[in-house]
């Protein structure tokens, strides 16, 4: 299966592009493809992920235009967006 992931503010910075189609395993989960992404792009790695593995809490991670968390299953055709917190007034 594949799955259109979007990269908004520092993510498209350090990824060095605005978005992709990556290819994923039948039923897997989000945190999966969170995987799939620091492989793909190493730089996005300290954005993304606590020393753990595990998702930073600040990042916000979109499916189909609605929030998700690492447990949600993706199907083909889904679009993931990845946001990192921004500030200002």
């Amino acid at each position: 299966m594949t799955v259109r992931v979007i990269y908004r503010a520092q993510f498209r910075t350090a990824a060095n592009l605005a978005e992709e189609v990556l290819p994923l395993t039948a039923g897997s989960l989000l945190t999966s493809l969170l995987t799939e992404i620091v492989r793909r792009h190493p730089s996005l790695e300290p954005l993304l992920l606590r020393d753990d593995g595990s998702r930073r809490e600040a990042v916000l991670i979109f499916v189909n235009d609605f929030a998700a968390d690492d447990s949600r299953p993706l199907v083909t055709g889904d679009v993931v967006t990845l946001l990192a917190p921004m500030a200002g007034g």
